[in-house]
């Protein structure tokens, strides 16, 4: 019998385990596609499948962006009221000389210079030299006419320099000196209002406004409170109100705007912003045109939307949110 080489031996062997496993691979390959056939499990089939494709694009068609949300993909401008400007700018007068008959005349000079020289030093800007002139009026005159209206000026001055705990306590001396008079419960209500404290806030403006209902800026910032509290249909009320009296106050046409924007009604506030718009300039018409933009948005008017965008960005490029919404809805 001839001798079989071992080499050949070696190589029969691999080729019986070669076809060996060739075979195991087959039998793995046509498991696996019975455990994706659709007859057999057509979920269990698609599921496979998704996970090797790339995930859809979903087109979503122009009207469905009525009402939607749009975070995640627009920036919303800043959702802040804006106050009634001639209260920011205080010019209180100085008392008439009758109220200060009981005073020797030296002591009126001297009241009236110190009460002065705040004006001058805050219309400088210096503002700590402000209140150092009027806290001096507290020496000689602290609960009379001149001392309530320092206690006035100081309350703004650190309301203004954000530090209405101070102003507070200032106002609340001015108001307890005189409950009558509707600017310090104004002042003491907004200076509430800046500390966070809505409640006392919207107390002490109502307060204002029973004293004095025709003054449109009192009902402004009555607004922006009602708004703070999160009562959009009061303060809703109150802004008409407010126009009612100064149809041409952009920025309470604004605050009705963004009111009827949070309870959805956006035809109402897509008109509000564009009329505001006409009575407003600088960044606060942009930040108008901005909401307009986004009430569009929400309406579905892309192109509209878009143009306002463009016209916010433009005004003030600054604000990168107002470009980005641009692209964005340009994008869509």
């Amino acid at each position: 019998m001839k001798k079989i080489e071992p080499k050949y031996i070696a190589m029969a062997v691999v080729s019986i385990f070669a076809l060996a496993g060739i075979f195991a691979v087959i039998g793995v390959w046509k498991m696996d596609l019975q455990s994706f056939a659709p007859k057999k499990d057509a979920r269990k089939f698609t599921e496979n499948i998704k996970k090797f494709l790339p995930p859809i694009k979903k087109v979503t068609p122009r009207d469905a962006y009525v009402d939607q949300d749009p975070s995640g993909s627009l920036r919303d401008p800043l959702h802040v009221a804006m106050e009634a400007r001639e209260l920011e700018l205080r010019n209180l007068r100085l008392p008439s000389e009758g109220l200060l008959e009981n005073l020797s005349e030296q002591t009126q000079k001297t009241l009236r210079s110190r009460y002065n020289l705040g004006l001058l030093k805050y219309s400088q800007s210096d503002t700590m030299g402000a209140v150092r002139a009027f806290e001096s009026i507290f020496e000689i005159n602290p609960v009379g006419r001149y001392g309530r209206l320092a206690y006035i000026q100081v309350g703004v001055i650190y309301d203004q320099s954000s530090q209405p705990d101070s102003a507070i306590f200032y106002l609340k001396n001015a108001v307890s000196l005189d409950a009558s008079d509707p600017i310090a419960a104004h002042d003491l209500g907004l200076a509430y209002l800046h500390a966070g404290n809505v409640r006392q806030a919207v107390q002490n403006l109502r307060t204002a406004t029973n004293i004095d209902p025709n003054n449109a800026g009192i009902l402004q910032n009555l607004g922006n409170a009602y708004m703070a509290e999160n009562n959009l249909t009061t303060a809703r009320e109150t802004y008409k109100s407010a126009l009612a009296l100064d149809p041409r106050r952009g920025s309470v046409r604004f605050n009705l705007g963004m009111t009827q924007y949070k309870l959805k009604n956006y035809d109402d506030a897509q008109l509000s912003f564009k009329q505001a718009a006409s009575d407003l300039s600088g960044s606060a018409l942009y930040r108008d045109l901005a909401f307009l933009g986004m009430t569009q948005f929400r309406l579905g008017l892309l192109p509209e939307a878009a143009a306002s965008f463009k016209r916010a960005a433009d005004g003030d490029p600054g604000q990168a949110n107002y470009r980005f919404d641009e692209a964005v809805v340009y994008g869509l």
